[in-house]
Formats: C-alpha cells, structure tokens, sequence
C-alpha cells in the first residue's frame, strides 16, 4: 500500500501547515501581567496574615515556639518594666531602682532574647553570660524566671522572694505579682502551663498550677491556690481558690 503525502520520514517537511497557523502565524498572547502583578500582592498579604494569626495562636496555646523580642528590642522592653515599676511606686525612680525584682526582669529579657541570636559562637557566649546572672539573681533575689516563660510588656514583680514561673507559663501586660508566688505544672494527669491575661493581680503566696486560664483584670487573694479556669474580672480566694464574680459596673 502507498503511503499518503505527508506519511514517512523523507516527506514530512512537505505537509502543509494548518490554515489558522498559515493565516496568522504571530497570534497575540493575551496580557496577563496585570494578573501576575495582582496574585503576587495576594501573595506578599496572604503569608503576613498567616504569621500574624499563628503568632496570636502560639501566644495562647504554644508559648515555647517564642524565639524572644531580638537582642535589639530587649532593653526596650526592660525600659517599660522600669518605667511600669516608677509608675506603681509613685514616680519615683529611686524607689523603682531599688526593686531586686526588677533587675531579675531584666535578666528575663536578656535569656528570651539570646534565643533569637543566629550566630552560634555568639549564642554560647551570651547564654553563659545569661545563666550566670540567672543565678545570681535566685540566690540574691529568690526570684526564678524560665526563659521559656511568655512574660507580656510591662510586668511588675513586688518585692522579692520565693517567686517561681516555671518553662512555658504565659502571663499577660501590666500584671503585677507579689512575693512568694508559684507559677507552673500541677503534675500528674493535670500536665500543662498556666495562662494569665492582662492587667491581673495575684497576691502575696498564691499559687497558680496547671493547664489553668486566668481572664483579664481578675484578682487573686493572698495565699490563694488557683486550679480552675478564673473568668475575666473574677476575684479567685482560698484553698482551693472560690471563684467570687465581678460585679456589675466593676466592682
């Protein structure tokens, strides 16, 4: 049988094209630029709201992926903890500089922002630094501050004392805690870490343990031991701490 026209391999540079390539061999592409230029704007916006609402979700739920505020914002952060401090004590920056506790903050600020330094052989040298002013301040001040602790901006620490905030507590902004508190794990079949709002109070010897949430503006009493959720505006007293509801116009 005889092959057609444009069958076999000596032959096939004679087909002729397709009429709508012979017509118009140069087709205009349509303009997708503009649409390029639109999907990388939804893709620079949509990873930024991605990050912003895994960090609000690691905040509440996953302290320990924090990798600190940055060896450059540390002692901004010390600042507001000072400046929080001279406010309670009425202005006064001597009163605020003589509070033990404020410097073991500080040292707080420092380790969580060591975390965030890349270049290792710098890292080590800080962390020793870090550890050894970690330890001075147990001894002196009795005061003991995870690193890994969530710790907002400003906190006030009064006096100091017997304080403990174990590895993964988060506490809220503008908190102020008293001598003699515990922060950290119940043990047992209760595993997990605290989580404290803002603007919250908690008196001198409470003790806050376990997978525990405690609202915004609540009051701890004095040797109260917190181990139930406290509602926002809540005052928390006793042992086991009784839950007593804020009133109506906050009283």
């Amino acid at each position: 049988m005889r092959s057609g026209p444009c069958e076999g391999p000596r032959v096939q540079w004679m087909c002729p094209l397709p009429p709508d390539l012979r017509e118009s061999p140069e087709k205009e592409l349509p303009d997708v630029t503009g649409s390029q230029d639109k999907a990388e704007d939804r893709f620079d916006e949509l990873p930024a709201q991605a990050v912003e609402g895994a960090a609000a979700q690691d905040r509440s739920t996953s302290p320990d992926s924090s990798r600190g505020i940055g060896m450059q914002h540390w002692w901004q952060a010390a600042l507001a903890d000072f400046r929080f401090c001279r406010e309670l004590c009425g202005g006064k920056n001597s009163q605020a500089l003589a509070s033990y506790a404020l410097y073991a903050v500080v040292v707080y600020r420092f380790g969580r922002a060591v975390s965030g330094v890349r270049f290792r052989p710098v890292r080590l040298i800080l962390l020793v630094l870090y550890h050894v002013c970690r330890v001075v301040t147990e001894v002196a001040f009795g005061i003991s501050i995870a690193r890994t602790a969530d710790i907002g901006v400003p906190v006030m620490f009064h006096h100091h004392g017997t304080v403990f905030v174990a590895a993964g507590c988060v506490i809220g902004k503008r908190c102020q805690i008293y001598h003699g508190v515990t922060i950290g794990e119940r043990g047992g079949r209760h595993a997990g870490r605290p989580v404290i709002g803002n603007d919250v109070l908690v008196g001198a010897g409470a003790k806050i343990l376990g997978p525990v949430r405690v609202g915004d503006g609540v009051r701890i009493g004095a040797n109260a031991v917190v181990l139930s959720d406290v509602p926002p505006g809540a005052t928390a007293i006793g042992v086991p701490a009784m839950i007593r509801a804020a009133r109506a116009g906050g009283c």
